[in-house]
């Protein structure tokens, strides 16, 4: 069951995968954690694109990018958590979800291989931030988007 996504043209997925190496290079411990599952990935980086690319990309999309250029993901099922009232990951779990990418990949969780502090930082870029954000989130912020200007200034977007 493939998502109902266009594919991206040759340049636009050119662009997704140089992104995606200069900004999240391979980490190589195989930790799973929310910020490096790819529902919160993709989310950060559809975001980043719309922003300042001016066009979109899909979880499919993305996973393919990763895949493509060797990154390594790790699937969980999960188990319900009857207090919390939701699916947690878990290596005994017999619960996937049966939309998009997930049933794909017979998984209830996708992890990417990724630093999962570098996502939550790009994130930062794509949201209003309060007035009481500490002086290094807004260094952090001004940082990651003088990168992502950098970046837009070596690609050509068609």
């Amino acid at each position: 069951m493939m998502d109902k996504i266009e594919k991206l043209d040759t340049n636009r997925t050119d662009i997704l995968k140089k992104f995606i190496t200069g900004f999240l290079p391979k980490r190589g411990n195989k930790r799973k954690g929310e910020k490096n599952e790819i529902e919160y990935i993709s989310s950060t980086i559809d975001r980043i694109f719309s922003k300042y690319f001016d066009f979109n990309v899909s979880s499919r999309h993305i996973l393919d990018a990763f895949e493509e250029l060797g990154y390594d993901i790790f699937l969980k099922k999960s188990l319900w958590n009857a207090e919390k009232k939701e699916d947690i990951p878990s290596n005994n779990g017999n619960r996937v979800r049966l939309d998009g990418i997930y049933a794909d990949y017979h998984a209830a969780f996708i992890y990417v291989d990724i630093e999962p502090r570098i996502v939550g930082q790009l994130r930062l870029v794509t949201s209003g931030l309060p007035s009481t954000t500490s002086k290094e989130k807004l260094s952090q912020r001004q940082e990651i988007e003088k990168r992502i200007n950098l970046f837009k200034q070596t690609i050509k977007v068609t």
